[in-house]
């Protein structure tokens, strides 16, 4: 009976032999060239994939999303704020109680405006009614005292929504202070990744073939299509840890798998074929 293969099916497992002596199964060596080895457009994207550069890319990720968030909340905090003086109105407020003290305890009682203070105040509408305001002022110039003025949006429909008058911030400003805080650390771990990615560069034009051993295999927690195999060499009974994507095949203990080394360099080994395919 002659079995024909499906030609849809796509096997991304390596070509196997057997040694005819040992009778131990491995992948068919892997053709790599003469060092130093041109970097195909394969093995430069590849490169970024690799565990010690995608540790630095990702994080540098996850600081220019956060700066993101906090520009968003920035940007929502603001619009708030317009959309509540737009509907508010504009009054003079009587500061009846600053940080706890009341004109009863100490008249002449007020405090530097150089961190937020809790008040109490106490305004007229411009219907006639009083509305008493209760509340934190931010951080601001000068002194506030017990009986002190405070120009505040109100508004009249319900007071408990009111803010001190105050220079309206630019929209720039509120994008540009969390980038600024943290975009020099984002470009810091890009510069590692790209160092490192370097690095990887390297041992693809200059290192030499190998024959590894899979040792152990865990899931990647930085990459879900990739397992952090940890592997030997001939000659070296230290274990190292590489990423092996799981495209090429699922890695078992035991396996061997041509890797690429540098002669100093051991523990930068990459996996052969998956510079290749």
């Amino acid at each position: 009976m002659v079995r024909v293969r499906n030609p849809q099916r796509v096997d991304h497992n390596p070509p196997i032999v057997t040694d005819v002596i040992t009778g131990q199964s491995a992948p068919a060596p892997v053709a790599l060239g003469k060092t130093p080895r041109e970097i195909t457009s394969r093995a430069a994207w590849r490169a970024w994939a690799e565990m010690p550069v995608q540790f630095w890319w990702k994080s540098a990720a996850i600081v220019l999303a956060i700066a993101a968030v906090v520009a968003i909340g920035e940007l929502s905090q603001e619009i708030k704020l317009r959309e509540l003086v737009h509907r508010s109105v504009r009054v003079k407020a009587t500061a009846v109680e600053v940080a706890g003290v009341t004109a009863q305890r100490n008249r002449n009682f007020g405090v530097q405006r150089d961190d937020a203070v809790d008040v109490k105040l106490s305004a007229n509408l411009p219907n006639g009614r009083t509305i008493e305001m209760q509340g934190t002022l931010p951080k601001g110039k000068g002194w506030l005292k017990v009986g002190g003025d405070v120009d505040v949006y109100v508004d009249p429909n319900d007071p408990t929504q009111w803010v001190e008058v105050a220079e309206q911030r630019k929209w720039w400003e509120l994008v540009a202070l969390p980038m600024i805080m943290l975009l020099p650390i984002a470009v810091l771990l890009l510069a590692l990744a790209w160092w490192r990615r370097r690095q990887i560069l390297q041992v693809w034009r200059e290192g030499k073939a190998v024959e590894g051993s899979i040792v152990s295999c865990t899931h990647s927690p930085i990459a879900p299509r990739s397992k952090v195999c940890g592997y030997s060499i001939p000659g070296d009974r230290r274990v190292f840890k590489m990423m092996y994507p799981l495209r090429l095949g699922q890695p078992r203990v035991g396996d061997i798998v041509p890797l690429i080394v540098l002669n100093d360099r051991p523990d930068r080994a990459i996996v052969a074929r998956a510079y290749q395919t």
